[in-house]
């Protein structure tokens, strides 16, 4: 794992992930922030979309992707 591992660990930490880990769920995100597309588009290469979105919405309802002293919040209301 890169350098981002360093900092997201502590936050995927406090959840629990059943079926998909936690990495494949983080990099659907992460297609999806980065490429613009619509969750039902995601790739069959990551989770289910279903399964990603709801983890990114739980995410951002707890603030958990907030990033110190980062103006990107992710989607979340800032």
């Amino acid at each position: 794992m890169g350098a981002e591992s360093k900092w997201i660990e502590p936050i995927l930490d406090r959840f629990r992930f059943d079926v998909h880990g936690p990495r494949d769920l983080l990099n659907a995100v992460f297609y999806i922030l980065k490429t613009g597309s619509q969750w039902r588009m995601l790739l069959s290469d990551y989770p289910p979309w279903r399964a990603a979105h709801y983890d990114f919405r739980k995410w951002r309802r707890l603030s958990a992707l907030l990033v110190e002293g980062s103006a990107s919040c992710w989607g979340a209301a800032c």
